[in-house]
């Protein structure tokens, strides 16, 4: 959508006014020392009236009266005073001549200040008062300029128009997108939501059959533990019945080294008494 302007041709207000209202901010807005450019009626300006004041002309009047003015006063100490003589003079005496001497001037220019504002004032009055007669009783060049606006307004009018159907065709078709992309995912959650329910019954017999393989390890587990311990006891039993009989057989062995230690003894005093029987028939003998 293109922004609405107004072109600068099409203002309410006179280019031809706009321009004068310019030079004549111009002219007054710079302070007193502006131009002297013309009047609100193309008059050229006069120097001394009741109702305008060429200022600059004024301006360098004053200069010019005022340089004399203090030459004629500088002149009048020098010749009749002396400047000497003024360092006598008591307070009230030396502000008298001060006085006579810059009060004039104050004043004059006081007076051309005062008639310098009285001109800006007039001026602003009359270029105030053409444009209100302007407005009251608009030209053929006014007529001539409501009807360009009429129809600078009147095309961009149907530029706005044009503009609110293209956005309006541009909705609906941003609409219609929308709602087919709404359906496009509503099929597709639906969709999904079979392929969840799917899974997840799927994985619901999963876990029912982990957990029948989980009673049936936890079932062999504790067979197998009630047959280990099974086992270890038979074999504590069987330790415990191993241990009774080496008892039982160190106990023979002790017992049977007993006697033989017994018999050995007694073999070895038979050998004695024999030896001894022996000797002593070898002894008869001989």
């Amino acid at each position: 959508m293109s922004q609405i302007e107004t072109p600068p041709t099409q203002l309410p207000i006179q280019a031809e006014a706009v321009d004068r209202a310019r030079n004549s901010h111009g002219r007054h807005g710079g302070g007193y020392g502006g131009g002297s450019g013309g009047g609100p009626s193309g008059r050229p300006p006069r120097w001394w009236s009741g109702r305008e004041v060429d200022f600059r002309h004024g301006l360098m009047l004053g200069l010019v009266i005022t340089g004399i003015w203090l030459v004629v006063c500088f002149s009048y100490i020098t010749g009749y005073v002396g400047w000497g003589a003024l360092a006598y003079l008591l307070p009230h005496e030396l502000a008298a001549v001060l006085s006579a001497i810059f009060a004039p001037l104050g004043v004059l220019w006081l007076v051309l200040f005062y008639l310098r504002r009285g001109s800006e004032m007039t001026d602003h009055a009359e270029q105030l008062q053409a444009e209100l007669r302007r407005l009251t009783y608009p030209d053929d060049q006014a007529d001539a300029r409501i009807e360009m606006i009429s129809n600078a307004l009147r095309s961009q009018a149907d530029e706005l128009t044009h503009a609110s159907e293209q956005a309006t065709e541009q909705v609906r078709q941003v609409e219609s997108l929308l709602r087919q992309r709404v359906e496009d995912i509503g099929r597709s959650s639906t969709s999904s939501n079979a392929r969840t329910a799917a899974l997840v019954e799927e994985l619901g017999g999963r876990a029912r059959s982990l957990e029948g393989a989980a009673d049936r390890l936890a079932e062999q587990g504790t067979q197998i533990n009630d047959l280990l311990l099974d086992q270890a006891n038979n074999f504590e039993a069987s330790i415990a019945q191993s241990q009774r009989r080496a008892e039982d057989a160190v106990a023979a062995l002790n017992a049977q080294s007993d006697a033989l230690a017994d018999a050995m003894d007694l073999a070895e005093a038979r050998a004695d008494r024999l030896t001894d029987s022996a000797m002593s028939q070898a002894d008869r003998l001989g």
